[in-house]
């Protein structure tokens, strides 16, 4: 009390100095009302007009019996564009907050913080503030457009999450209702992340239905409460019961997809398993098998479907847009069709709303985890891997199903193995110089006599053999195999120094020498056996040994490109084609140089540099 009096009695002082009311400023004004300086208590007890008037809106006559979202977006309008700038700051917390809920130290902290928010500065208070913010930008207060409401809760609920994450479930459906309710394109919405989801849950009801033949989604009959239903976008079909047919070596849908919706709807994250990093293909296949066979079983003994009994049941139910927040629908909404994704539809009849979709969890399932984390475990112990996982509460019928498709699964690899094949190159030249042998053996007399001869009169030599003969020393027909002149049996030194003296002639001259009297004329030899073989000597004269797509081909698998435009240019099936080109290279490298991984032909690392030296030989 005391303190009070001195604070009072120091206001008068300065008031009544002379000094002060000397001062430009007091001259010619007079405040009698309100006081010039003022104490704390009555500074924040201080509160602009605009405040009133916005009280005031609560109190007219068309506000009693209206709902509070009506006096809400009514006082919201007024003060669209008002700014404060309160020093202090004032906490609030309240489970639906409003403009009515706040006192006026409140009111204050609010809209100085807002206009901070407006001009891009998010900082961290209370979490009604914020979410009264939230509620402002649904009704499209201070947006021209419901695009711009869209972008700005998207925006602040970024900034705000760094902060804290409890905004996090509401903005998103609040952002999806902002779309649908304004006719927004979806992709504005997928871009939250729900695509994946709604993805994964579309082609699990894929795999059941070819499973089972049963479509999980075929919408069941709405719940509307005794009110007539609306009419749905896609009414269900009804079809037969029956059991699947099934066989593991061709199942009914792709298997890498049906894997990568389970682990992405999955609670166990089967893709950090040290099995699957080792074996993804076998857990793969086990997985798709056992959800196959668990499809039929729910589909034969359960009211419910696989994928219904994890996600919820399709259906199409009533649904409001904005729930949770503070939203007033001016009019009636008009009819209308919104689709975000094919297990997710909207519309609106009669100015109700309807959403088709799973009414269930919408989020990685446990079921489903615990699922695949019996797979992982009965895996793992089918093929005694040194990592065992402890069991598991799992259903005796389910370790039933998993343990019996996992030991199909097993056998099937094992009977579908691929065969392994080797050869051994070492071994290619005898086996085609005992070709050319029983060859030779199998000529008749006049296949012979056709038969170009050698300068003995003995077969030419062709294929191997010519190359054979081209590796070794070279022939001199006068000077014998090993070139001594003349140590041919049968024939004297004077003819030996005969010979010898018409192949120094040839050598000089480049025209043969006359033979000795009574010596025999050599035949001439075959260019085969005369020279090594080339490239350029394999094809007729005046034709190329490769064809336009066959040195296109080479050309690509020796570049390391892509091999298609040559296999199109070709005309012919690529494994044809393929072969015709060994075939024709056969007598140049001695082997086969394309060879097939999987469905593309590649280049034999070890004749990579033959068939570039092939290409530039005959280009």
């Amino acid at each position: 009390m005391a303190r009070s009096s001195n604070v009072e009695r120091i206001i008068e002082q300065i008031m009544a100095s002379d000094r002060l009311k000397a001062s430009a400023h007091f001259s010619a004004s007079r405040y009698g009302d309100e006081p010039i300086l003022r104490t704390a208590s009555q500074m924040s007890g201080f509160l602009p007009g605009a405040y009133r008037k916005m009280r005031a809106v609560a109190q007219r006559p068309e506000a009693l019996g209206a709902p509070a979202s009506w006096v809400f977006v009514e006082q919201a309008r007024l003060m669209e564009n008002f700014e404060d700038s309160f020093p202090e700051h004032a906490p609030f917390e309240r489970y639906y907050p409003t403009y009515q809920a706040m006192t006026d130290r409140q009111l204050r902290t609010y809209f100085t913080w807002r206009a901070q928010v407006r001009a891009g500065t998010v900082r961290k208070t209370s979490l009604s503030y914020a979410f009264v913010y939230l509620y402002e930008l649904v009704n499209l207060v201070g947006c021209a457009t419901a695009a711009e409401a869209f972008d700005k809760l998207q925006s602040f609920w970024r900034a705000w999450r760094v902060f804290d994450t409890g905004l996090d479930r509401n903005a998103r459906i609040w952002l999806r209702d902002l779309a649908l309710y304004h006719g927004l394109d979806p992709a504005r919405v997928k871009a939250l992340g729900n695509e994946a989801c709604d993805a994964a849950l579309l082609e699990l009801a894929r795999a059941e239905r070819a499973a089972t033949g049963a479509d999980p989604l075929a919408p069941a009959s709405p719940r509307t409460d005794g009110e007539a239903a609306p009419p749905s976008p896609q009414p269900a079909k009804k079809k037969a019961r029956r059991q699947a047919a099934y066989d593991f070596a061709h199942p009914p849908v792709a298997e890498r997809e049906l894997f990568s919706a389970i682990c992405a709807l999955s609670a166990y994250r089967v893709e950090n398993s040290r099995l699957y990093k080792e074996q993804p293909r076998l857990m793969r296949r086990a997985t798709c098998a056992v959800f196959w066979r668990l499809a039929a079983y729910y589909h034969s003994n359960r009211k419910t479907g696989l994928t219904e009994s994890l996600f919820g049941t399709f259906s199409t139910l009533p649904y409001r847009p904005f729930e949770n927040a503070v939203f007033y629908e001016a009019a009636r909404h008009d009819d209308a069709t919104w689709e975000l994704s094919e297990v997710d539809r909207f519309f609106c009849a009669s100015g109700r709303w309807w959403r088709t979709t799973f009414h269930g969890a919408r989020d990685r399932s446990p079921r489903l985890g615990r699922l695949m984390r019996t797979i992982d475990r009965e895996l793992r112990r089918a093929l005694d891997f040194p990592y065992p996982l402890k069991d598991g509460a799992a259903p005796k019928y389910l370790e039933r199903i998993v343990s019996k498709e996992i030991a199909g699964c097993l056998a099937w690899e094992r009977a579908h193995a691929p065969r392994v094949i080797q050869i051994d190159r070492s071994k290619l030249s005898g086996i085609r110089s005992a070709a050319a042998s029983t060859r030779e053996a199998l000529l008749v007399d006049e296949e012979r006599a056709d038969k170009p001869t050698d300068a003995f009169g003995a077969p030419a030599a062709s294929g191997v053999a010519a190359e054979a003969q081209a590796g070794a020393a070279p022939f001199n027909a006068a000077a014998g195999p090993s070139g001594d002149a003349g140590r041919q049996p049968g024939r004297s030194e004077a003819e030996a120094r005969g010979a010898e003296h018409g192949a120094e002639s040839e050598s000089r001259t480049g025209t043969p020498a006359a033979a000795p009297a009574g010596a025999p004329v050599p035949a001439p030899a075959s260019p085969s056996a005369a020279a090594p073989f080339s490239p350029a000597a394999s094809a007729a004269p005046g034709t190329p040994l490769l064809t336009p797509a066959e040195r296109a081909l080479l050309e690509a698998l020796a570049a390391g490109s892509d091999p298609a435009p040559a296999l199109a240019q070709a005309g012919a099936l690529p494994s044809v084609f393929v072969d015709q080109l060994n075939e024709k290279l056969f007598d140049v490298v001695g082997d086969a140089v394309v060879e097939f991984d999987g469905e593309n032909p590649v280049l034999v690392e070890d004749y990579h540099e033959d068939v570039q030296d092939l290409l530039r030989e005959t280009a």
